[in-house]
């Protein structure tokens, strides 16, 4: 499963866009809570994370998503948020990326997670 916490409806449109395409189930949450809760239910493959949420500990989210044994944590952000960005890694994140860089990514993001597993 995906898990994706970013409210702006562009960015989920796009990722529900792949997610159809490649077969995966995505969950939107709306809150900080949810998505602990999300993740912490198990087999989450993918997290996906706004990180610049006002209101939101995005940072400790990165942390308690890689303490959840998430599979892979992808943050992203304005590409002027370089303290941002080095934060997030810090946290635990796998990938941080421009938002721009983001948008391009997800298909690939996606296919990763919908492949096969090799010798099937």
């Amino acid at each position: 499963m995906i898990v994706s916490f970013a409210p702006d409806l562009m960015m989920r449109s796009k990722i529900d866009v792949a997610a159809r395409h490649y077969g995966c189930p995505v969950r939107h949450v709306a809150t900080a809570a949810e998505c602990r809760e999300a993740v912490g239910t198990g087999g989450t493959a993918l997290v996906l994370l706004d990180l610049d949420l006002p209101g939101e500990d995005m940072l400790a989210l990165v942390r308690d998503a890689r303490a959840a044994g998430a599979g892979r944590i992808v943050g992203f952000c304005s590409h002027v948020m370089t303290d941002l960005i080095r934060e997030a890694r810090e946290a635990g994140a796998h990938t941080v990326m421009a938002n721009s860089t983001f948008v391009a990514a997800i298909p690939g993001l996606l296919a990763e997670i919908a492949a096969p597993p090799a010798g099937t």
